[in-house]
This record gives structure tokens, C-alpha cells and sequence, in this order.
């Protein structure tokens, strides 16, 4: 490579050159004593002097750029060159436009910007690019650079050609320091580049929750959309940055805002199968309803791309959102009877009002969460349903037959779309014993949660679909099948905790063994016609 470079050099014009990269400065004497050419230049119009300069020789003698010693850093090199040398533009440029002043902040050579800022150089000169000094320093996070540039008074929100100020490309790279200090710059901390992208969008994007925190802070707009009608939330869900998706929702963005194919946040959570990422907007509460641009619900997508995890959250959202609606109109009935109290009868103002403030208070309790723990959607594995959660799944793989799980479903007001969703699961000729035992679960979490009694639903739906051998009562000694009644006899021997008690924490002061059911025969849907059900 150096062959070719040299080859539009004489021999003596090409031990100058190497002489210069080398600092061997006897050796340009001696050159130069004998007359040779020191303004030679080689293949890349490169001469002499810029081997000095770049190599941070003082000695040599020849013309000058400013541009390698700028780039190396070589401040000796610079004054030389000023003190000694004529005709030299401080805003020279390279053949991308750059001057030595956008080198040095490049490469953070902090006294070089110093000393050519000092000599007067022009301090916001953009490249071909657009960029000026300050987009490269905070570009590369360069905070003691940017601090410098900034005190000559430049524009801190002056954009290049793709639209992007200093703030934008140092969100893009996560430098939190340069950050505060634009900030402290009073720079447009919502500004938009070309395709509408905000710092907070970058920032979110490249998933560092410090800027996120910072930015935030500051006044930055969580709901802001670029060209693609993509939030911060859109970007932070893609690129599954947790923390950063934890944020936006502590900042109250909107978790219903829709992109250019009309998902939402939870759309792409549900189509990537994060489950991480789709709870923590479930808890926080979203519209379900909302479709794409396919009509595809975010359940839809779940259901199509087969995470089962997350459909059955998704599903458990969904009736709790609804019993939560119920709750709070009853409440707000509560509190016009209440009113109504007061009106009739004035002398009971006192405790009618009592009675209001308290009805408004279960009202607005759901809205806020309440004393209560927040909810969860994951599956459970908690101690306190286990022993349910054991019969609930004898239920679905060996008594319920073909069907049954949905008229079971169906009266404990699973909408369509949600049998539909867990239906899309195929484990094979037997699928519908995994069908019953997920919307099973699901049923117990909502049942749970709801402070319902499970043992008393179970017995309503059993008796609702006509399955009274399941749900038949009498004790253990008395049934003479395995079908008549066993479920209802285990749920009512075998200890489980209160709703009160699970959510205390408190357990039982003691566990009694479970007692032994009464021996198997086969199931009755298999007894039916020899197979495994209608």
C-alpha cells in the first residue's frame, strides 16, 4: 500500500517522506541540504508535512495542514504551524467537509479545540453532512468537548441534514451526561428530525433507562409519535427493553396509542410473545378491545402465534377488567342510595354521609389499586390453590368430556373470542382435555381474585351443564362410583385457604392429611360408548 502511495515520488522526494514519518530529522537535513523538493507530493496529494504533523513532529520543515495534527492531538504541531507558517485557513476542510476543529472534537482532543476556538476558527462550520463540532462531540460523548463548545454561545438545537440536533445523537448513544448538559443548555428536548423522532424515541430505542429517567424528568413528551405513528412505548416494547417500558408507564403514557398498522404496544408484545412486557401493561390497564389494521385483537395475535402463556393472561385481563367495571358501578349505586337516604330522611345526614364517603372510597379503590396487592396475570403456582389446582386438572383430563369445558366456560361468561383463542392451541385428538384444564385455571384466578368461593362455582357450573355425578353431594362412604360426587367430596375435605387468608398471607395453623377417595372405576365419558366422549 505505502508502494502505492509513493509512487508518483522521485527516490530522494520518497526517503523525504519516510524520513518525515519517522521523525529521523538528521535525515531532512541532509535532504534538504541537497536540494530536494519538500512540497513533493505522493499519489494521495500527501506531503511531507503531513506525515510530520500527523506523527506530532515539530521539526519538519515543508507546508502545512492542520488536519493531522488536529486529529493526533499534537498541539505543539499547531502553534508551529501558525507561528511559523503562512497562508493557513483554520477552517480548511477535508474532502468530507470536515475542518480541524470538527477532528478535534471528534476525537476529543479537548486542548486542540481549545487552542482553535482561541485562534478564532469558525466554531458551528458544518461538514458535508451537516453536522457541526457539537454533533460530533456529543455523538461520541464527549461531555468536556460539548461543555466547551457550548460556552462560545453556539445554536444547541441547530439540526443537519437528517434533522437530528446534538440531543438527538447523544440519546441515540446513551451518553446521560452530555445529555444534561444540552439540557442545562435549555436545548428543545422534544425536538423532531426529519422522520419526527424525538430524543426520547432514540432513547428508547437503545433501551438505557437513565436517559430514560432523565428525559422524562425533564419534560419530555412520552406520547410524542414519529413518522410511523410509533410512541416510545411502540419502540421500547420491539426492542424489549423492560425497565424502559416500566418507565413510560410510571410516566402515564398512553398504552392505547396505535401505529401506522394500527397495533398498539400490547399488539407487538403479544406478536414477539413477551410476557414480561405484556403484564406489566395489563396491570397497568389497556383496551382489548382494539384491533390492527386485520381486525386481529392483541389476543388474536397471541392466539395466532401459539403463546399460550400469554393468551391466558391476556384472557384473565379481560374478565378482570370487566368484573372491575362491575364492582365500581355497584359502588357508584351504593353511593346514589346513599344520597338518596340523605335526602329522605334528615335526620340520619350524619350516617348517610358516613355511608357515602364510604361508598366513593370502594370506588375509587379499584381505580388506584387500592390497599389490595396489584393482580397478576402469570400462571399460578402459589401454595394456597395447589390442592385446588390438582383437582381442577383430574377434572379436565379424566372426568369432563369433549365439549364440556366450553358449556363450563360458557356459564361463567367467557366471551366467544376467548374460547376461540384457547381453541388455536393443537396438541392433537386429545386437545380438548388442555383446553379445559387452561380455562379452568383461568376461571380460578378470576375466582380468586374476586374473592369468590371456588368450591361453590365449581358445584353451580358442574350442575349447570347437567353433570350432577360430579357435582352430586353426600359423603365419601355413600358414593359407590368413582364419578358421583368424588370432585365435590375432595374440594370439601381437602383444606385450601380463604380469600381472606391468601390475601393476608396467612396460612393454616395446621394441614390435616388429605383423606383417600373411594376406589376408580372408569370415568362415566368413558364409559359412555368405550371412547373418550362425544
Amino acid at each position: 500500500m505505502e508502494d502505492d502511495l509513493e509512487a508518483f515520488l522521485l527516490v530522494s522526494e520518497q526517503e523525504f517522506h519516510d524520513a518525515a514519518r519517522r521523525n529521523d530529522t538528521v535525515k531532512l537535513l541532509q535532504l534538504i541540504q541537497k536540494g530536494v523538493d519538500v512540497g513533493a507530493k505522493n499519489k494521495v496529494e500527501r506531503k511531507a508535512l503531513h506525515w510530520a504533523a500527523g506523527a506530532g513532529n515539530e521539526e519538519a520543515d515543508g507546508l502545512s495542514l492542520l488536519h493531522c495534527a488536529a486529529l493526533r492531538g499534537h498541539i505543539r504541531v499547531l502553534e508551529f504551524i501558525m507561528e511559523d507558517l503562512e497562508d493557513i485557513s483554520l477552517d480548511q476542510v477535508d474532502k468530507f467537509g470536515k475542518t480541524a476543529l470538527h477532528l478535534a472534537a471528534e476525537h476529543h482532543q479537548l486542548e486542540v479545540v481549545e487552542f482553535l476556538i482561541g485562534m478564532g476558527c469558525t466554531h458551528c462550520c458544518k461538514d458535508k453532512q451537516e453536522n457541526t463540532p457539537l454533533h460530533l462531540a456529543a455523538e461520541r460523548g464527549h461531555t468536556d468537548v460539548v461543555q466547551w463548545i457550548l460556552e462560545t454561545g453556539v445554536d444547541v438545537d441547530d439540526a443537519n441534514a437528517d434533522g437530528l440536533t446534538a440531543l438527538h445523537l447523544s440519546a441515540d448513544r446513551g451518553h446521560y451526561d452530555c445529555i444534561r448538559i444540552l439540557l442545562q443548555s435549555c436545548c428543545d428536548i422534544n425536538a423532531q428530525t426529519n422522520k419526527d423522532m424525538s430524543a426520547l424515541h432514540y432513547a428508547a430505542r437503545r433501551g438505557c433507562a437513565s436517559t430514560i429517567s432523565l428525559l422524562l424528568e425533564a419534560g419530555a413528551n412520552p406520547n410524542a409519535v414519529d413518522s410511523q405513528h410509533s410512541s416510545a412505548l411502540h419502540h421500547a416494547v420491539f426492542y424489549n427493553h423492560p425497565e424502559v417500558v416500566r418507565l413510560l408507564i410510571q410516566s402515564e403514557c398512553n398504552l392505547d396509542a396505535v401505529d401506522g398498522r394500527q397495533q398498539t404496544a400490547l399488539h407487538i408484545a403479544a406478536e414477539e410473545g413477551r410476557q414480561h412486557l405484556a403484564e406489566m401493561m395489563l396491570v397497568a390497564g389497556v383496551d382489548l378491545s382494539l384491533t390492527d389494521r386485520q381486525g386481529k385483537s392483541s389476543l388474536d395475535v397471541a392466539a395466532r402465534g401459539s403463546h399460550v402463556v400469554l393468551v391466558d393472561m391476556i384472557i384473565k385481563a379481560d374478565r378482570f377488567y370487566k368484573w372491575e367495571k362491575h364492582q365500581v358501578s355497584a359502588s357508584q349505586h351504593q353511593v346514589s342510595a346513599s344520597q338518596h337516604l340523605v335526602s329522605a330522611s334528615q335526620h340520619q345526614v350524619s350516617a348517610s354521609q358516613h355511608q357515602v364517603s364510604a361508598s366513593q372510597h370502594q370506588v375509587s379503590a379499584p381505580q388506584r389499586g387500592g390497599p389490595a396487592p396489584q393482580p397478576s396475570f402469570r400462571p399460578d403456582r402459589g401454595l394456597e390453590t395447589q390442592r385446588l389446582r390438582r383437582v381442577l386438572w383430574e377434572l379436565a383430563t379424566r372426568q369432563l368430556c369433549r365439549g364440556e369445558w366450553r358449556l363450563l366456560a360458557q356459564h361463567w361468561g367467557f366471551s366467544p373470542a376467548h374460547i376461540r383463542a384457547i381453541e388455536q392451541q393443537w396438541t392433537g385428538m386429545k386437545s380438548f382435555r388442555e383446553h379445559g384444564h387452561r380455562m379452568l385455571l383461568i376461571w380460578l384466578h378470576g375466582a380468586v381474585l374476586g374473592g369468590h368461593n371456588p368450591v361453590k362455582g365449581l358445584y353451580e357450573g358442574l350442575a349447570e351443564i347437567c353433570r350432577c355425578d360430579l357435582a352430586g353431594g353426600g359423603s365419601a362412604p355413600q358414593l359407590n362410583t368413582w364419578g358421583r360426587g368424588v370432585l365435590l367430596w375432595r374440594l370439601k375435605n381437602e383444606p385450601t385457604l380463604s380469600v381472606s387468608q391468601k390475601t393476608s398471607g396467612r396460612k393454616p395453623t395446621s394441614t390435616p392429611p388429605a383423606p383417600q377417595p373411594p376406589p376408580k372405576p372408569a370415568p362415566p365419558c368413558e364409559r359412555q360408548d368405550g371412547g373418550e366422549g362425544p
